[in-house]
């Protein structure tokens, strides 16, 4: 065995002994106890918590409340979806009045 292989042995074995000890020193300390107490927890209302009386039902079906009036015009009609047409933003030789825009010089 050469001795960088010796060295991380014992170093593995360090490390297993202090883990081993930790795990045995917190059971020994009671940190991990089993649950106390398991049993459910029933809340049940009070007799001052009484749910109130219920009203008793109206004789007459009320009539219908009137629907209010659409005075705003600005969503009366439909959604306007009209796009307009995408610019040439590359350095392309396909732009028909050349890369400078139309040619407007009389001096030829």
């Amino acid at each position: 065995m050469s001795s960088s292989r010796r060295l991380q042995a014992a170093a593995l074995a360090v490390v297993a002994i202090v883990l081993a000890a930790l795990a045995v020193a917190r059971v020994a300390a009671d940190a991990d106890p089993s649950p106390q107490d398991t049993t459910p927890i029933v809340i049940t209302p009070g007799p001052e918590t009484t749910p109130p009386a219920p009203s008793p039902a109206p004789t007459t079906s009320p009539s219908p409340s009137p629907v209010p009036g659409d005075d705003d015009d600005d969503d009366d009609e439909p959604f306007d979806r009209t796009v307009p047409a995408p610019r040439d933003y590359d350095d392309d030789d396909d732009d028909p009045d050349g890369p400078d825009g139309p040619d407007d010089d009389d001096d030829d």
